[in-house]
């Protein structure tokens, strides 16, 4: 046997004499007693050590230890290729116009923003599409996008129409979701959404009023934040699902606990507030107000702790797959008005990194070459890193333009997050008792 190199071990508290041991092959978690976790480095010092069988059989069980002749990184770099090259799955984020009806003062799509509404052809050819694909998938994954999608939900609802009947005669899963600024989220709209089998929704509000009207206006320059919270107050009991995204710089970071104290005064428990930096993408920002990542990652981890504390720490535990997002996946596409398909969301409208369209289908594959080729097992500033099975590099379209700010694992923080989360289990096993 060997030792695993993606073990971690954190000393849990005094009074337990216990280790958190954590591995990132097998995303594996265990509390491990303290003479065990000494016998453990001992064997690592010197693997002449004889350990415990019992304790050989819980550790090899978590990944901690491994057989001489396992290849981590080759099994990781199995992993990746399989999750890219997977088509069980088919990913569509569609934009049914490029148009919006607010101004954001840090979009990356100003530049490409036009009032361009997705016409006949171009749905019927996503329809196409889709059916041309029911041979290989089991699932199929739609995220409304925009500009502002809400502005054509006579599109969204014909669209979703004809996927729901299409995957339901096929028995393919089928799942929506949609992304919006909230403004025209009324009650009728909702009910519509859900028509089209959309429950989850993610609407992004700047924190207070003060700080969302100057960051997120109307393109007729009013106020937006009063009627996108009033739309939260009528659709909060229809939508199952509402996540509040809150754009923040390193000026106005205290603003989303503003929101989150908004929506408890006003009692709606169904909607959860994150907050999530803004990022000078396509050069639509300030670089001097933005958060390097380590510090934003800090600050996150303090405003959970501070607002929804256990219950929230355990969905940010890692979840392990194969790919990161639809850039780095070959069954995804992001799909505009225009019918012009794409593999990030952020190159949405820039006909220069289009694969093709969908009425004359793929013409430039070197475009989704370009987010498939990138290997983290062999990258210089991935290939040691003990996170690597969990992080996976980090954001494709980061590493295609040499961001080197691009690291979500900071070994401190993550440690914070790991002990809480099996204080959580333990308060957990402890109420189930009682």
């Amino acid at each position: 046997m060997k030792v695993s190199r993606y073990n971690f071990f954190y000393p849990y508290a005094e009074a337990t004499k216990a280790y958190v041991a954590y591995n990132s092959f097998k995303n594996s978690l265990a509390l491990l007693e303290e003479e065990y976790y000494f016998e453990f480095k001992k064997f690592e010092k010197d693997n002449t050590y004889k350990l415990d069988d019992n304790i050989v059989q819980e550790l090899k069980k978590g990944g901690f230890l491994i057989d001489d002749q396992v290849d981590e990184i080759t099994l990781l770099r199995h992993r990746i290729i399989s999750g890219r090259y997977s088509e069980s799955t088919l990913g569509l984020t569609i934009a049914p116009t490029s148009d919006c009806n607010f101004r954001c003062l840090y979009c990356f799509e100003k530049e490409n923003r036009h009032d361009q509404t997705m016409n006949g052809e171009v749905q019927d050819n996503i329809i196409k599409f889709v059916e041309n694909c029911v041979p290989h998938i089991s699932n199929l994954c739609v995220t409304w996008y925009g500009g502002e999608p809400l502005l054509a939900l006579d599109i969204i609802e014909k669209i979703s129409k004809r996927l729901i009947e299409l995957t339901r005669f096929n028995n393919i899963a089928y799942t929506a979701s949609i992304v919006t600024n909230g403004y025209l989220l009324t009650c009728q709209n909702a009910k519509r959404l859900i028509g089209c089998n959309i429950n989850n929704c993610q609407i992004t509000i700047d924190g207070n009023a003060e700080t969302h009207n100057v960051q997120r206006p109307h393109v007729s320059g009013k106020n937006t934040y009063e009627t996108i919270m009033e739309n939260l107050l009528s659709v909060s009991d229809l939508l199952s699902n509402i996540a509040l995204r809150v754009n923040l710089n390193k000026e106005n970071k205290n603003s989303v606990y503003d929101l989150y104290n908004a929506l408890k005064r006003l009692d709606i428990k169904n909607i959860s507030v994150y907050p999530a930096p803004i990022q000078n993408t396509n050069n639509c920002y300030n670089c001097d107000l933005c958060f390097a990542n380590k510090d934003f990652l800090k600050f996150e981890y303090e405003y959970i702790k501070a607002t929804y504390g256990d219950s929230f720490i355990k969905k940010k535990f890692p979840v392990l797959r194969g790919n990161v997002c639809c850039a780095d996946r070959v069954n995804a596409y992001v799909i505009d008005a225009d019918g012009e398909m794409y593999k990030c969301w952020t190159d949405i409208g820039d006909k220069q990194l289009s694969l093709g369209n969908i009425v004359a289908g793929i013409s430039n594959k070197m475009n989704e070459l370009e987010y498939l080729k990138n290997d983290p097992t062999i990258d210089l500033k991935c290939k040691d890193c003990k996170f690597l099975p969990i992080c996976l590099g980090g954001c494709p379209n980061q590493i295609k333009n040499q961001v080197d700010d691009r690291c979500i694992y900071f070994e401190e923080i993550f440690k914070l997050y790991l002990i809480d989360t099996v204080k959580g289990f333990e308060l957990e096993t402890d109420r189930n008792k009682t």
